[in-house]
């Protein structure tokens, strides 16, 4: 799974998302480990992957319907 910030942000803003140190595990299947990233207000950010690589788990962990 890929995480692509646009380049155009101001760190200075205040941090709106942190993630650190974020495993996912769906069954016997390992979707991500050691996952980190920040989101800032305004930023523009996307996720992309294959089939079944846990974009839509990713989401779902941070909307709280699932815990990691």
């Amino acid at each position: 799974m890929l995480l692509y910030h646009a380049p155009q942000f101001d760190r200075d803003r205040v941090l709106m998302l942190q993630v650190s140190g974020l495993a996912l595990r769906r069954g016997a299947k390992l979707l991500f480990s050691n996952a980190n990233f920040q989101v800032y207000p305004g930023q523009r950010v996307g996720v992309t992957g294959a089939n079944g690589c846990g974009k839509s788990s990713l989401f779902a962990l941070l909307r709280g319907e699932l815990s990691a």
